[in-house]
C-alpha cells in the first residue's frame, strides 16, 4: 500500500530522434530559436499527456481535448495558441517523415487532402481542421 508516500512521476521526454527532427523543423518554419524551448515544452507536455490519459498522439482530437487542459489550468490565450502551433508542427512533422498512410490509420481525424498540379510541380494539399483554426501543409509529391 502507498498511503503516506508520494509516487515519483516523471514526465515524458521527447524521445531523441524526433527532438531533432522537431528542431529541423521549427527552423524550416522560420521560428525563431529563442522560442524553440517553449515549442519543446508544449511537444513535452503534449506527449505527457497523451501517455498519462492514454489518448493517441496522432489524432487531432487529441489536440482539442489537451488545449482543454490547458485551459483548465488557466494558461492564458497566448500560451494556448503557442501550445497549438507548437504540436500542430509536431502533426507536420510526422506527415513529412513518417508519410500519409501512417497518419491516417487513425479514422477520428479531420484530415481533408487535395492532390493538385501548379505548373509542372505536383504537391499534396493537407487541410486540418481542430475548431481552432486550419493549417495548411504544402508538400511536393515525390
Amino acid at each position: 500500500m502507498l498511503s503516506g508516500k508520494s509516487v515519483n512521476y516523471r514526465m515524458k521526454q521527447i524521445p531523441k530522434q524526433i527532438n531533432t527532427l522537431y528542431e529541423t523543423h521549427l527552423s524550416n518554419k522560420a521560428i525563431p530559436k529563442k522560442d524553440y524551448s517553449y515549442y519543446k515544452k508544449w511537444l513535452r507536455y503534449y506527449l505527457d499527456f497523451c501517455f498519462k490519459y492514454n489518448h493517441n498522439k496522432k489524432n487531432k482530437q487529441t489536440l482539442d481535448l489537451f488545449i482543454g487542459k490547458l485551459k483548465e489550468k488557466k494558461h492564458n490565450d497566448q500560451q494556448l495558441k503557442q501550445a497549438f502551433h507548437a504540436i500542430s508542427l509536431y502533426y507536420e512533422l510526422d506527415l513529412l517523415h513518417y508519410g500519409k498512410d501512417d497518419l491516417f490509420k487513425h479514422k477520428n481525424q479531420n484530415l481533408s487532402i487535395k492532390k493538385e498540379a501548379v505548373g509542372r510541380e505536383p504537391y499534396c494539399l493537407f487541410t486540418v481542421d481542430n475548431s481552432g483554426g486550419k493549417i495548411d501543409l504544402r508538400t511536393n509529391l515525390e
